[in-house]
Parts: structure tokens; sequence; C-alpha cells
């Protein structure tokens, strides 16, 4: 059983859980190395890779191409992130 339903839950005005692709300049490297939570202000909660879901990872966590995050965080700071071209 394969369901999807996750793309965009608004929790409050301007907080929300969405899931995003990974910008492919931020690929091949940790959640550590990116710093992911200070630099774009968001929590990841869940990684998609392939049919696969990681819910328990740490910093070390290696982001690939393809993988989708689900975040929380402020819209502005979510619409930043998906139009990141940084890379570290």
């Amino acid at each position: 059983l394969t369901l999807r339903t996750l793309d965009f839950l608004e929790l409050e005005n301007e907080i929300s859980i969405t899931e995003v692709p990974l910008p492919s300049s931020l690929a091949e490297k940790t959640i550590r190395e990116i710093d992911f939570r200070t630099r774009f202000h968001l929590n990841i909660i869940a990684i998609t890779r392939e049919e696969h879901t990681f819910i328990e990872f740490d910093s070390s966590f290696t982001l690939q191409t393809d993988d989708e995050l689900v975040v929380i965080g402020k819209n502005e700071d979510v619409s930043r992130f998906v139009n990141t071209k940084e890379s570290v």
C-alpha cells in the first residue's frame, strides 16, 4: 500500500509542514555540513529516498540528489530553501 498525501499542511498562518525536493547544489552533503537548521531555519522531520522514508537520522546523514525532505517551518523559509542555488 502506497499512500502519499502530504504535499502541504498549514499548521497556522505562516507555519507549515511540506514535502520539498532537495536542491541539487546540496546533494552528497551531510545535514551537519549544510548546517541545515541554522542556515534555512527549518527542521527536517522525514527524508524520502526512492520508496523508503527515513524518520530516524542524525546530522551525519548524507542527503542525495533525488531526496524529498519533509520539513516544518515558516512558509517564507520553505520558499527560500526551495529556491536556493547555494552550495556548501
